[in-house]
C-alpha cells in the first residue's frame, strides 16, 4: 500500500507503524468515510493501465534459460529466476546483455561475476606458479 493510506490511530500508537489496515471498528470514522479521518484505499487510487505491471519502467519477464531471450519483446526487463544456479545466471546475464535486456536482479548477479572473476584470478596465479616450479 502506499504511505498515503495509514491505519487508523497511526499517530496515537507507535507500534502501530505506518502501514494500512482496513477499518473494522463498528463506530468507527475512517470505515464509514467521514471526512478529516483519513484515505481509505478504493477504486479510484488505481495504477494507470500502461505502467501496470512494470517494474522500473520494464515490462517485467522472468527467465529460467537463455533461449526464453528469443521470444520476449526489445528493450524489456528481466529477472533470472531464482532456481537458476550460478553457472547458468551469468550465461544468461551475458546472453540478455548482448540482446540489449535489462537485468532487474541485479545484485544477484553482480555477486555472482564476482566470484566468477575471483576463480578466474586464482586459476591464473596457479598457472604461473606451475609454470615458475
Amino acid at each position: 500500500m502506499s504511505k498515503n493510506f495509514k491505519q487508523q490511530d497511526y499517530f496515537r500508537y507507535k507500534k502501530l507503524g505506518i502501514k494500512w489496515r482496513k477499518p473494522r471498528g463498528r463506530q468507527s470514522k475512517l470505515r464509514l468515510g467521514k471526512g478529516g479521518s483519513g484515505q481509505k484505499p478504493s477504486v479510484g487510487y488505481g495504477t494507470e493501465k500502461t505502467k501496470m505491471h512494470m517494474i522500473r519502467g520494464f515490462r517485467a519477464f522472468n527467465i529460467r534459460t537463455a533461449s526464453q531471450l528469443g521470444s520476449l519483446p526489445e528493450n524489456s526487463g528481466i529477472f533470472i529466476s531464482g532456481s537458476v544456479g550460478s553457472k547458468k545466471a551469468v550465461e544468461i546475464y551475458k546472453a540478455a546483455s548482448e540482446r540489449g535486456f535489462t537485468v532487474l536482479n541485479m545484485r544477484r548477479v553482480k555477486s555472482l561475476l564476482r566470484r566468477e572473476n575471483v576463480l578466474k584470478k586464482i586459476a591464473e596465479s596457479a598457472k604461473k606458479e606451475e609454470k615458475q616450479v
